[in-house]
């Protein structure tokens, strides 16, 4: 069940050999989750929710000694109305192995106030995934800050669509966007095509035509700015090659 109000336990499960959910999805609204085993296999993980003022679940995925391969991960906060909480952080660890997942979104965006994002922390022997939202926003009020977001490849490259930690308010006090550090051996490619704004009269929408590969930025249109992240690349080993395209 949805944790929509208290204290509500978390959930983990471990163990010695494969998790696999066979494509099957995994739905803990506003709870901790956790996964240990030695190989990971998922479908959707979802820990997000959508009530006011409460935080998304935090999500910890460690394999000891396989991949981990899932679809999209949400740990978002996000409300319709009122101030939204924070997002859930995001831990993804295969030390030993790879990492494939599709959309990771950490994000808190409320119409009134929003929180912080959700930091994200992924390490592996390399790393593929799709777009990475760890965005603060709000319409109408004050937001919290961008998430800090950590992709580290211990023996491989990191290929991604887009990584995006910004905060964002339209008519309040926007907080700081969160730092951004990808650490590779090997190759980092990034590639987008879409990203999200806010739009004159204060709802986000898609804007397919401002594309973006990285971003870290404080934005205001009528209120105030705190400060932009940092963005750190670094590719430690052998002749590796950075590409973004948008």
């Amino acid at each position: 069940a949805a944790c929509t109000t208290g204290t509500c336990g978390g959930i983990a499960f471990t163990a010695g050999g494969i998790f696999n959910t066979n494509g099957n999805g995994i739905t803990a609204s506003g709870r901790d989750f956790s996964i240990r085993a030695a190989s990971i296999t998922a479908g959707n993980i979802d820990t997000s929710i959508s009530t006011v003022l409460r935080n998304g679940g935090n999500i910890i995925l460690n394999a000891t000694s396989g991949n981990i391969n899932t679809g999209n991960i949400s740990t978002q906060s996000v409300v319709t109305s009122g101030d939204a909480g924070r997002g859930g952080n995001v831990s993804i660890s295969a030390l030993n192995s790879n990492i494939n997942t599709r959309d990771i979104d950490s994000s808190s965006v409320g119409v009134n106030n929003s929180s912080n994002a959700g930091n994200l922390n992924i390490t592996a022997q390399s790393i593929i995934t799709n777009t990475i939202n760890a965005v603060s926003g709000t319409s109408f009020g004050n937001s919290g800050n961008g998430g800090e977001i950590r992709l580290r490849a211990n023996n491989g490259g990191i290929t991604a669509t887009a990584i995006d930690s910004r905060a964002e308010s339209y008519r309040g006090i926007a907080g700081n966007g969160g730092n951004i550090t990808l650490d590779a051996t090997n190759d980092v490619f990034l590639n987008s095509a879409n990203r999200l704004y806010i739009n004159r009269d204060g709802f986000w929408e898609i804007q397919s035509q401002e594309t973006y590969s990285l971003l870290t930025s404080s934005r205001t249109l009528l209120g105030t700015m705190g400060n932009a992240g940092n963005i750190r690349i670094n590719q430690n080993f052998g002749n590796g090659i950075f590409s973004a395209t948008g």
